[in-house]
């Protein structure tokens, strides 16, 4: 077990220039076992954080990730739980692996999972990076994920009463995923005028989920429903505005994606959304500011914004 370990490159990322960091910086720690347990931790100044490889049995929880240029944690296993992080501030540099808060990342062609990933928080900006040097602005402008698997076989994953503010629109991104669930996250902003999204899609090679239910939600956007709501597939698309100029998110929102079921899902509107999109039956409705409750979320108040069911249990909300 690992407790309480602070990891840092020696040179501090805005004493440096995007291209160097990208090139020198180091990543964090490399998990590669069994029964694994790294807890209470501080990594900051880094490539990738927290990268859990091939691993049985492993616990990341309560650690926080701040100012790091590639993902906060990657994982790939069986067994894994990894709850109650912080993960804030990603750099964006030249590196040509786009960043994630979290990213499933397989090393070969199996099945992987269980995965519990719980009561985390990822925030794209706070003090440390609102106001970035001149060097870096425009390297940050890329664009930081949320929680993602797009690649390789995994079954058994819950993605359960997390807060997600990315500035790039998967929030919370399921690709290929069997017998999931992404159940009572908050997914909020609106990355350059685009909505942050909720997304089960099928896998690259054409894999529909199967058994994946996204329930109980509160999210600026859910990808699933450019298919079977009143406005159609055409003008939800150019509503979310997902972009157009990309071939494989085109070929992913062509067709209905099965194996997916929404429950109880609300959907988190700007006052100044057209009406139509408010009625589709699947989705609950809230009108909100989404630029105040983003700003909330920066000024530490996450427990408020996550859906009631994660307050029954303290241990599921960011910052308990």
């Amino acid at each position: 077990m690992f407790d309480g370990v602070d990891i840092s490159w020696s040179t501090p990322a805005f004493s440096t220039d995007p291209a160097t960091f990208a090139d020198r910086a180091p990543n964090g720690v490399l998990l590669n076992g069994d029964c694994l347990a790294f807890r209470n931790g501080t990594l900051h100044d880094v490539a990738s954080a927290i990268s859990v490889y091939f691993s049985r049995d492993v616990i990341v929880e309560d650690n926080e990730v701040s100012r790091f240029s590639v993902d906060g944690i990657q994982f790939s296993g069986r067994g894994i739980a990894i709850r109650r992080n912080l993960v804030r501030d990603p750099l964006g540099t030249p590196d040509p692996l786009h960043p994630d808060c979290m990213q499933g990342q397989p090393p070969r062609d199996e099945v992987f999972g269980p995965v519990t990933i719980e009561g985390n928080t990822c925030l794209a900006r706070t003090g440390d990076t609102a106001s970035l040097p001149a060097a870096w602005d425009g390297a940050a402008a890329f664009g930081w994920q949320g929680i993602n698997i797009f690649d390789g076989r995994w079954k058994g994953v819950d993605v359960r009463c997390n807060l997600v503010l990315p500035s790039a629109q998967h929030g919370i991104a399921l690709y290929g995923v069997d017998d999931a669930h992404i159940a009572y996250n908050t997914v909020l902003a609106r990355p350059r005028d685009k909505f942050a999204w909720i997304a089960a899609m099928r896998s690259k090679d054409g894999r529909p989920p199967r058994r994946l239910v996204i329930a109980g939600n509160r999210a600026s956007a859910f990808l699933n429903a450019v298919h079977g709501g009143p406005a159609g597939p055409e003008a939800m698309i150019d509503f979310l505005g997902a972009n157009r100029e990309d071939p494989a998110l085109m070929e992913q929102l062509s067709r209905p994606v099965s194996g997916v079921r929404l429950e109880g899902n609300v959907w988190l509107f700007d006052t100044d959304i057209a009406q139509g999109a408010l009625r589709d039956p699947r989705f609950g409705i809230e009108r909100v500011d989404l630029s105040r409750l983003t700003q909330r979320a920066l000024a530490g108040g996450a427990r408020s914004l996550l859906p009631a069911a994660c307050a029954r249990d303290r241990s599921r909300q960011p910052g308990a």
